[in-house]
């Protein structure tokens, strides 16, 4: 007779007339008591001491539990999980899966391993205001175990991640005291642009809280500045908004200003001259 059993469980017994027996159906990765006793008719002899037995690993046989994802910083996450309740054997990692969408088949997910018994991982340089769908699975020497259940999460909205990007500002040719400046939105706005910031003066050292301020609101990728003093440089930068906040503002754009109505600039450097129109009775003027 041969008695066995796991840890504080009843115990099971096998029959036989034999030296050797086979017991089936043993939980993978796990250790057995396992004692025997001889049976001659009605008289029974005391069990034997006890052998302990260890079975063999065989692949993960549930999922990994728990599964959680979190917000972690601006532009990262945090997954989380427990390890499987069967895990049939020492885990030696863990495969997560995440995709935009989650009726994809696997091999179109993107693929992060993590290695020996971390039940974390974060995942950076997320896109805000996406949807990313999440799923894990436990690994040991013996194979891969099922996929937990999948797991969505929203990143939230953020500010712009980028500058507006190809500013050209030019004198208009009619008014040479005006700027045109056309622009393009940022590589990464992060949500919908709900507007524009210029900033413009005559000295780029200042620190912008001194330049002069210009809001465009909406969409518009083109503006004008007027009223500028003739004959001097500006400089323009400009930062895109949206609900969330201001994005990072551009590198500055230079442009000189040209004479208007009775003011002509003199070459080479930034001050101009005002021009007199002579009267018939006093004959030319020179100009400096």
């Amino acid at each position: 007779m041969v008695r066995y059993r796991h840890k504080h469980e009843v115990y099971q017994y096998v029959a036989t007339s034999h030296t050797s027996v086979q017991i089936h159906n043993l939980k993978p990765f796990t250790e057995y008591e396992v004692s025997v006793h001889v049976t001659d008719g009605r008289e029974n002899s005391t069990w034997s001491m006890s052998s302990l037995i260890l079975t063999h690993e065989s692949a993960p046989a549930t999922p990994p539990t728990d599964l959680t994802v979190l917000s972690d910083t601006q532009d990262s996450i945090a997954i989380n999980w427990q390890p499987p309740t069967q895990a049939n054997g020492v885990i030696t990692g863990y495969t997560i899966l995440y995709a935009t969408n989650k009726t994809w088949d696997n091999r179109d997910w993107t693929v992060m391993q993590v290695q020996g018994e971390d039940l974390s991982t974060r995942l950076n340089s997320v896109k805000p205001e996406q949807t990313n769908y999440f799923k894990v699975q436990a690994r040991n020497r013996k194979g891969y175990g099922p996929f937990s259940n999948v797991v969505a999460f929203t990143t939230s909205a953020a500010a712009p991640g980028t500058a507006p990007a190809d500013i050209t500002v030019t004198v208009a040719d009619d008014k040479g005291d005006t700027a045109l400046i056309n622009w393009q939105p940022p590589a990464i706005p992060n949500g919908v642009i709900t507007g524009y910031l210029i900033y413009y003066s005559t000295d780029d050292t200042k620190p912008e809280r001194e330049w002069v301020l210009e809001a465009v609101l909406g969409d518009t990728l083109t503006s004008t500045i007027t009223d500028l003093t003739p004959c001097t440089k500006y400089f323009f930068k400009i930062q895109a908004r949206n609900e969330e906040g201001y994005g990072p503002l551009s590198r500055s754009s230079m442009v000189r200003t040209s004479g208007t109505g009775d003011v002509i600039c003199s070459p080479g450097d930034e001050s101009f001259v005002q021009r007199v129109t002579p009267s018939r009775s006093e004959g030319p003027q020179d100009y400096c």
